[in-house]
């Protein structure tokens, strides 16, 4: 039981206290209110991760002592719903699994201060979806993703899983197989090994639209769009995670982008657009030139469906780039346009200084070159022209009791 991995990391964790309350208890009357304050910093982020999940829990406090008498340490968490403390035995496997591995990361990520060098952490953990309801599901793989993910931690986690949601926010899926007695093992892209694994009963399978459970999906007609927004978003919003795709990259196969295509899809799948949570939406990011097309994309949803449809405004265009510049490459700097005109060699200036793409020009080329331009990594005053409208579209993916702080 999770708690019981628990438990027998108390010793850990009470060294993890005692180390960050040395230099504030000086005197033996601040000794207690010093364990108070230090655990209650320690455990910060762990109470955020539980509230989040389970609403109806105030508050967690470490059950340490509150004076001598009590120092026969017997760790413990204490849950709080409205005006009862209910001990963590009493909770479901499913909060007891999120305490465990927050606690577990809670000491690991504490071993720089400790005697000697620590180089790494390496976590085996076999099917942590066990005993979670969906929403826990989702949010458990989301956080062993980002926490293994982070450069900060030097913290690897091996799974074995039969999710689709663990599959998704791996990194690396390794899919093993028995045949006449013998495993073999094979390192494959999530898309295929999600697939294979549904087509085997290994795990359910989940409608590419419902990726991503927990978090905003910008949908984009294609490829480039893609590229540049999620360049964009990781110098505007680093701190937010915001899923960026496109036809062929949900589809798969031999999928073509473009606003039709596009919109064609959304009919389809209307039905699975419905059921993403209202937190997590689905936005449609139109091009410019396709401003035209967003009532049809709005058709057979309401106002409170999970689903919304933007467009790229035509005041965010580079002042210097005339009618000749479609879709996304309308909004870049010169600097990009320049760097890609190196290989591609089909921009014209204009008398007036306004630059232009001759009717008989290789545009899709030029498109290909300013991609690989925007894929080497861009800065954020190459974002001049769109940095306001972005700003305020990503403020409009957060829910409304988010957005206004």
């Amino acid at each position: 039981m999770p708690l019981d991995i628990i438990r027998n990391e108390h010793k850990a964790l009470r060294n993890v206290l005692v180390r960050r309350i040395s230099q504030k208890a000086k005197k033996q009357e601040e000794v207690f209110r010093a364990i108070a304050t230090s655990s209650a910093n320690l455990i910060r982020t762990l109470q955020k991760s539980v509230h989040t999940a389970c609403p109806d829990i105030g508050s967690i406090r470490l059950a340490t002592p509150t004076s001598w008498q009590d120092l026969i340490f017997a760790f413990g968490y204490k849950l709080k719903v409205k005006d009862a403390e209910i001990d963590d035995a009493s909770q479901g496997s499913g909060i007891q699994s999120l305490l465990m591995f927050e606690t577990l990361s809670l000491i690991d990520r504490d071993y720089f201060q400790k005697f000697g060098w620590r180089q790494a952490a390496i976590w085996a953990v076999e099917e942590p979806e066990s005993s979670l309801h969906s929403s826990l599901e989702a949010r458990i793989s989301d956080y062993l993703g980002r926490l293994s993910g982070d450069p900060n931690n030097r913290l690897q986690i091996f799974c074995t899983t039969h999710s689709d949601m663990i599959l998704q926010n791996a990194d690396k899926p390794i899919f093993a197989t028995m045949y006449k007695g013998e495993t073999s093992f094979s390192i494959k892209n999530k898309t295929t090994v999600l697939q294979e694994a549904a087509k085997l009963g290994i795990s359910r399978w989940t409608h590419p639209i419902l990726f991503a459970p927990l978090y905003p999906i910008v949908l984009v007609e294609g490829k480039y769009d893609c590229i540049f927004l999620e360049q964009a978003f990781r110098l505007l919003a680093p701190q937010e995670t915001i899923c960026v795709s496109y036809l062929e990259r949900l589809q798969g196969g031999d999928a073509t982008g473009g606003d039709k295509h596009l919109q064609q899809y959304i009919k389809a799948n209307a039905s699975a657009i419905k059921t993403r949570a209202v937190s997590a939406p689905l936005v449609v990011l139109l091009d410019w030139d396709s401003s035209k097309r967003a009532d049809e994309f709005r058709k057979g949803f309401t106002t409170t469906d999970p689903y919304k449809v933007e467009v790229w405004p035509d005041t965010s265009f580079n002042p210097k780039l005339g009618k000749s510049f479609h879709g996304i490459e309308r909004h870049m700097p010169d600097r990009i346009i320049d760097e890609a005109d190196k290989t591609a060699k089909i921009v014209a200036t204009k008398k007036d200084g306004t630059k232009a793409i001759p009717k008989d020009g290789d545009y899709d080329n030029f498109k290909a070159e300013v991609c690989k331009v925007v894929a080497k990594g861009i800065k954020e005053k190459d974002l001049r022209h769109v940095k306001n409208f972005l700003m305020v579209f990503l403020a409009s993916l957060k829910p409304n009791n988010e957005a206004g702080q």
